[in-house]
Order: C-alpha cells, then structure tokens, then sequence
C-alpha cells in the first residue's frame, strides 16, 4: 500500500505532486468510501463513484485501472496499519491484547469496513481483507512458522471464522453489547481455543 500511495502522490519526476491531484485522490477516495458504506457491491460502479467525486470517468482512469486496483489500495492501507497497531505484540503470547486492538482498530474504521466485514454482497472483499489481518499477525511469529502446513491452516481458520464472526455477529446485533464485554467474550473464547490446541502438540 505504502508504495502504491507514493507512486500515486509523486509525479514521474518524483517530487509530490500538485495540490490539484492531491485533492482529486482525496475526493475519488472519500467517494469510493461513502459509496461502500451506502451501497451493495453490485451498486458500485465507476459512473457511480465519478458522480459521487464530480469527477469525469477519464480522471478516475488517470489513477486507476478498476474499482478492484482502488480496493486493493484500500485493503493494502487498511492491513499496514492494523498491523502497525499490533507491532508491538506477538502471536500467541499477547493474544489477549491483540484481540483488543483488532476491537479498537476496527470499530474506529467507520461505516465502510463494516459494510466491507458484514455485507454478504461485499463477502469475497471482506473475507480477503479479514485473512491479511489474521495472517498478518500469525505470520511472524516464531511458534506458528513452527508448526507443519496443516495444523497452521486448521489455525488459520479457526481464527478467521472465530475473530471475524464474532465481531461480525456483533455489528449485526447492533452493538448491544458494550464493547468492553465483547472484547471479554472474544479474548476468553480465541485464547482459550488457541491453548487448548497448542495442549495438543
């Protein structure tokens, strides 16, 4: 994502570019956000998307081959900096505070990643973006590399379907639950599945 920006934001000289681009990338952006949070992924179309921007079709191809290579810069953006806010925690040693930042972190993205995370019309997205958070934060760590293939995918998806649901399930019950007792619920529930199956070694 980091490279993506910066080739976007740099003219191919490589000094910033002008403040008329910078503001373009800035509307095309905050429209492809507005539209994921309001509309099905079927609805979203680059007419759709240029409309919402004020901005004609060619200048949205000036930056962008499709609406995929703009989601892909999304997902890339969104992954470096959940995985940013994990830095400082390793799998599973700290589950317990990497499951309250994946709270933190995800409840602070607004109303597009949740539409992104719980929209069945956005599940191919949302199921891609949710893999890189949970691979991203297991990938590194020396105890999961450990492991053979198969047993570090059955924790894969074990922690895909058990983080992703339940945060999923969450949002679609409408947050009843304050978030400190689901932060609870969540940390008692993946850290206790996660020691049951490092007991089985």
């Amino acid at each position: 994502m980091a490279k993506t920006v910066t080739k976007r934001r740099l003219g191919v000289d490589g000094k910033p570019r002008d403040l008329r681009v910078t503001k373009t990338l800035a509307r095309i952006r905050a429209a492809f956000l507005k539209l994921v949070s309001e509309s099905s992924y079927d609805e979203l179309t680059v007419s759709a998307l240029c409309a919402q921007a004020q901005i004609g079709r060619k200048t949205f191809y000036v930056y962008y081959s499709s609406l995929d290579s703009l989601f892909e810069e999304i997902l890339e953006e969104i992954t470096r900096d959940y995985l940013l806010s994990i830095a400082d925690y390793s799998a599973p040693a700290h589950i317990r505070e990497i499951t309250r930042k994946f709270y933190e972190f995800s409840t602070s993205q607004g109303k597009y990643y949740d539409n992104l995370v719980c929209s069945d019309s956005y599940q191919r997205i949302g199921t891609q973006l949710m893999m890189r958070l949970v691979r991203g934060t297991w990938c590194t760590s020396s105890w999961f590399t450990s492991l053979s293939r198969e047993r570090q995918d059955i924790l894969l998806c074990f922690i895909y379907n058990s983080g992703a649901g339940l945060y999923r399930q969450w949002i679609l019950s409408g947050k009843v639950i304050p978030i400190e007792a689901m932060i609870a619920y969540a940390d008692c529930l993946i850290a206790k599945g996660i020691e049951g199956f490092k007991n089985l070694e």
